[in-house]
C-alpha cells in the first residue's frame, strides 16, 4: 500500500518551488528596477524639454551648460566610492563594514565638495567670463556651485541604496529625485504662474530641488534598520589605492560623455549648446535599459565573483546583453527615423537638428550592444584595467573635441562624443574577454 505524505511532507517546498520562487523574485526585482530607472530617464529628457521651450535656447543653453557642470561635478566629489559602496552593500549587506565605508565616502565628498564649490560660487563671474567665454550664465553658474555639495550627497546615498537593493530609491538619488521637484518648480512658475523665468532662475530651482531630496534620501536610509552613519576621514592604503583607481576610471567616464558639452561649448553659441545638449539627453534613453540592467547586476556580479562562480556570471551578462539589444532596436530606430520631429518638440530652433541627435544615437547604441563592461570590471576588483580602458577613450574624446568643434559646430560635439564612447566600449569588451574569459555578448 502506498504511503500517505505527512503534513510536513505536503509543507516542505520543492527544489522547483525555490527555483521558480527564485525566478519571480528576481523578475520582479527587474521590473521595479525597469519602471524605476525608464522614469529616470525619462523625466531627465522632459525636464530637458519643457526647460527648453520656457527658457528659449539661450537660456536654456545656460542651463544645461549648469546642470552638466552639476552632474559632472557630483560625480568627480564622490571620489570614486560609487562602485565601492554598490560592491560592499552588495556583498555583504548592511553592516558595520559596509557603514564604515559609507560614513567615510559622505564626509570626505562633503569636505571636498564644499571647498570646491564655495570657491565655484565665490568666483562665478571669472569662472564664467575665462573658461566658458559666457559671462551673462555668471549668475547661473553660482547657484549651480551651491547645489554640488548636496547633490554629491544625494548621489552619494543613491549608490548605497543600489547595493541594498532599493532600487526606486537609488533612482531617486541619483537623478530621478531632484529632476522631478525641478519640473514641477519649472510647471508650476513658468506654465501656472505665467513667469518669465531666467537660467539663474532655474538654476535656483535645481538648488532647492537638491536640498530636498537629499533630505528625503537622507532620511529613508536612516530608518532603515542597522544603518549607521559616524564621520570620519581614515582610510588604508589598499583601499585609497583601489578608490584612486575607480575615481580616475569615473574621471574618464565623465570627460568621454560631457567633455563635448563643457570643452566644446566654448567654440559654439549658447542656443547651439542648447541643442547639442538636448540631442545628448534623448540619446541617453537608448542607453536606459543598459542602465537598468547595470543597476540590477552590479550586486550580482560582486557577490558571483566572491563565490568565484564565473560560469553565473558569464550566463547573466550573455542574456542580459541579448534582451538589451531587443529592446533597444526598436527604440533606435524610431529616433533616427523621426529625429527632425523628435528634436523639434524641444522649439523651432532645435527642428533642424536631427542629424545630431542620430550620431549620438549610434554611440549609445554600441554602448548598449557591447553589455554591462564597466559593471563587470569594477565588480570583479579589475579596477585598473577599467582606468585605463576609460583612459583612452577620454584621451581620445578631448582631442576630437578640440579638433571637430571649432571647425564643425555641434555636429563636431557630437562626433567627438560618439567616438569616445564606441572607443570606450570597444575596448572595455575586449578587456573583460582577457580578465574573466567570456564577450559578455557572445
Amino acid at each position: 500500500m502506498a504511503r500517505s505524505s505527512t503534513a510536513s511532507e505536503r509543507a516542505s517546498p520543492t527544489p522547483n518551488t525555490h527555483m521558480t520562487s527564485g525566478r519571480l523574485a528576481s523578475l520582479k526585482g527587474l521590473v521595479y528596477a525597469g519602471g524605476a530607472k525608464a522614469a529616470g530617464a525619462l523625466i531627465s529628457v522632459v525636464f530637458s524639454l519643457v526647460a527648453a521651450r520656457i527658457l528659449g535656447a539661450t537660456e536654456a543653453g545656460y542651463l544645461f551648460l549648469g546642470l552638466t557642470l552639476l552632474f559632472v561635478g557630483s560625480a568627480v566629489f564622490r571620489l570614486g566610492f560609487d562602485a565601492k559602496l554598490t560592491r560592499r552593500y552588495g556583498a555583504d549587506g548592511i553592516g558595520a563594514v559596509a557603514n564604515q565605508v559609507l560614513s567615510l565616502a559622505i564626509t570626505a565628498s562633503l569636505v571636498f565638495a564644499s571647498l570646491i564649490s564655495g570657491a565655484g560660487f565665490l568666483f562665478a563671474d571669472q569662472i564664467a567670463t575665462v573658461v566658458f567665454a559666457k559671462p551673462d550664465m555668471a549668475s547661473t553658474l553660482g547657484y549651480i556651485c551651491l547645489a554640488l555639495a548636496p547633490l554629491t550627497l544625494l548621489n552619494t546615498l543613491g549608490f548605497a541604496f543600489q547595493g541594498v537593493r532599493r532600487t526606486v530609491m537609488t533612482v531617486f538619488g541619483q537623478n530621478l529625485g531632484y529632476l522631478m521637484f525641478a519640473l514641477l518648480g519649472f510647471a508650476v512658475l513658468g506654465y501656472g504662474g505665467g513667469l518669465s523665468l531666467t537660467s539663474a532662475q532655474g538654476a535656483i530651482i535645481l538648488l532647492v530641488s537638491v536640498l530636498i531630496s537629499f533630505v528625503i534620501a537622507l532620511a529613508i536610509w536612516l530608518w532603515q534598520p542597522g544603518t549607521q552613519l559616524r564621520p570620519h576621514l581614515s582610510i588604508s592604503r589598499p583601499e585609497a589605492i583601489s578608490n584612486l583607481n575607480l575615481w580616475v576610471a569615473m574621471l574618464m567616464i565623465l570627460t568621454v560623455t560631457w567633455s563635448g558639452i563643457l570643452i566644446g561649448g566654448r567654440f559654439v553659441s549658447a542656443a547651439d549648446l542648447a541643442i547639442a545638449a538636448a540631442a545628448q539627453r534623448v540619446a541617453v534613453l537608448v542607453v536606459f535599459v543598459l542602465l537598468v540592467c547595470d543597476m540590477f547586476v552590479a550586486p550580482q556580479y560582486a557577490k558571483l565573483f566572491a563565490a568565484g562562480d564565473l560560469a553565473q556570471m558569464r550566463r547573466i551578462a550573455r542574456i542580459s546583453t541579448a534582451a538589451m539589444l531587443a529592446v533597444t532596436i526598436p527604440l533606435v530606430t524610431c529616433l533616427i527615423l523621426f529625429s527632425d520631429q523628435v528634436m523639434g518638440l524641444f522649439g523651432n530652433e532645435f527642428a533642424a537638428a536631427g542629424q545630431v541627435l542620430t550620431i549620438f544615437v549610434i554611440g549609445q547604441t554600441v554602448n548598449v550592444a557591447t553589455g554591462s563592461v564597466g559593471q563587470l570590471l569594477t565588480m570583479t576588483q579589475y579596477e585598473a584595467d577599467y582606468r585605463r580602458v576609460t583612459a583612452l577613450a577620454a584621451l581620445v574624446t578631448v582631442t576630437l573635441t578640440l579638433l571637430l568643434a571649432p571647425r564643425f559646430g555641434i555636429i563636431g560635439i557630437a562626433l567627438a562624443a560618439t567616438i569616445g564612447t564606441i572607443t570606450q566600449n570597444v575596448v572595455g569588451y575586449i578587456a573583460v574577454r582577457k580578465r574573466l574569459g567570456f564577450f559578455p555578448g557572445l
